[in-house]
């Protein structure tokens, strides 16, 4: 889709495809100025499709599809979990995480082999947001969880209906596979929601002291308090709501986790390609963390506010997300709802998927300078330089009252992982060994690039980014 964007510069605003019978017509908005009227302005609703299609995964309505009052109610009970400043505070449990990924690093570089890092920083990401969300450790990243492991099997068996094998679409085995996932993660969410709550002779569960946090399962918890407040403890609503938070724990666990690994991989691969921008990175470190970066565990954990005082490492971070946008937006049409393009014409939306491609838009030489070329820089000139952003036109974590919840989180848990790691390791992509091993025909690169983005749920490094480790 962003190549055909690219055949046709003129219409980069707004073009329509047919994807009869996929899907309904796709509208397709690639400029900032018809994103922001589809998502913030008129704030087209989710489609209701996309909630049936990741029904295998959330298991009922989710928070990321749901619509109108539901979606608001919902909102607002878990904002608080994603505050900054709350989220600052839960530095150090992230750090502890990241202290284990960094010995699993360790361990690649002392064997020298080849070794594939998205499905390393998707067990972190992993073990991090269940400890947002949950208040536990999973340990996931050391062995095995038996929720982590459903969870991903799940993602993996997901069809989105778009498959051209048939067999793969329709697989047989799909039904069977993703009800014993479901059954294994409710039945280990149904155990922690027990740690909660406790029994009384009437059936309706007490709630326990709320924890001096706000985890997930925690803002449950005082919801449901609210709730009984009211005088809503008839045992179909203690059901509905169980229900309900199982579903959102599901929820904040899956996306939590899938396009904050595949940012770590893209950050790791374009300062490799860099090696200027390392060197920048590996100054800034030693400025604000110390020269030794031994000790760079213990400061971050000590002094946690120091994480917002790396500019050139979240830009880094921001030029990794507009190269490489872990996903998209789509919305529905309305009728009521026009897009005006560029020239002023009204682009009806009516019974169309608005889909706001960031890969085309984060590309666009219309409203980016140099635009395949990684230049953090851009985040950190003023307005008056040409590299200076345009506004709305970098958009991985979308803007307007649907934004993403956790994009705080998910800065927090890249810029952790560089601040730890840069100065003790050198990764450096390995594709011409891999392909050594894993011989394949066809072209192996998208656009000149090995690294090119797959579709695995979020965006995905081809081949799961093989690299070498070596460390300092």
């Amino acid at each position: 889709m962003e190549r055909l964007s690219r055949q046709f510069p003129n219409s980069d605003s707004v073009y329509y495809m047919d994807m009869w019978p996929f899907s309904p017509p796709l509208m397709v908005v690639s400029s900032p100025s018809t994103a922001s009227q589809a998502v913030q302005q008129q704030s087209l609703r989710k489609p209701s499709t996309l909630m049936d299609l990741f029904y295998p995964i959330t298991g009922g309505p989710d928070l990321i599809f749901m619509n109108g009052e539901q979606w608001k109610k919902s909102r607002s009970v878990f904002n608080p979990g994603f505050n900054p400043s709350y989220l600052v505070s839960q530095v150090p449990a992230i750090v502890e995480e990241v202290v284990i990924f960094k010995s699993i690093l360790q361990g690649a570089g002392q064997q020298g082999k080849v070794f594939q890092l998205d499905p390393v920083t998707l067990n972190l990401t992993l073990d991090v947001i269940a400890r947002i969300t949950l208040d536990i450790q999973l340990h996931h990243q050391q062995s095995p969880h038996e929720f982590a492991s459903a969870l991903q099997s799940q993602m993996s068996w997901l069809s989105l209906g778009n498959e051209f094998n048939l067999f793969k679409r329709w697989n047989p085995a799909r039904p069977l596979v993703q009800w014993y996932n479901a059954y294994v993660m409710d039945r280990f969410l149904d155990k922690e929601l027990d740690k909660h709550f406790e029994p009384t002779p009437g059936n309706a569960p007490d709630v326990k002291a709320p924890r001096s946090n706000r985890s997930i399962i925690g803002l449950s918890a005082e919801s449901y308090i609210k709730e009984r407040t009211l005088g809503r403890t008839d045992e179909a609503m203690d059901k509905a709501f169980r229900e309900f938070t199982k579903t959102q724990i599901r929820t904040f666990l899956f996306a939590g986790h899938d396009t904050t690994s595949s940012s770590m991989c893209y950050a790791y691969y374009l300062i490799s390609e860099n090696p200027s921008t390392l060197a920048k990175l590996r100054t800034e470190h030693d400025t604000i963390f110390g020269e030794d970066y031994t000790k760079a565990e213990s400061v971050l954990a000590e002094k946690p506010h120091l994480i917002n005082m790396v500019p050139y490492t979240t830009a880094v971070i921001k030029e990794a997300l507009r190269m490489f946008p872990p996903s998209s937006s789509i919305r529905e049409g309305s009728p009521d709802c026009f897009i005006v393009g560029a020239d002023g014409t009204k682009y009806p939306t009516d019974s169309t998927l608005v889909w706001v491609m960031h890969q085309s838009l984060h590309r666009n030489p219309n409203y980016w300078v140099r635009p395949d070329d990684f230049l953090p820089e851009r985040w950190l000139v003023g307005p008056n330089d040409p590299l200076y952003p345009i506004k709305d036109a970098w958009r991985p974590f979308e803007f307007g009252p649907r934004n993403c919840l956790g994009q705080e989180l998910a800065m927090l848990e890249v810029k952790a992982v560089l601040i730890l790691t840069c100065r003790e390791f050198n990764i450096a992509a390995a594709y011409d060994e891999w392909d050594l091993g894993h011989p394949k025909n066809g072209p192996k690169s998208v656009k000149g690039d090995r690294m090119y983005q797959i579709e695995r749920v979020g965006a995905h490094p081809a081949d799961g980014f093989p690299c070498k480790i070596q460390l300092r």
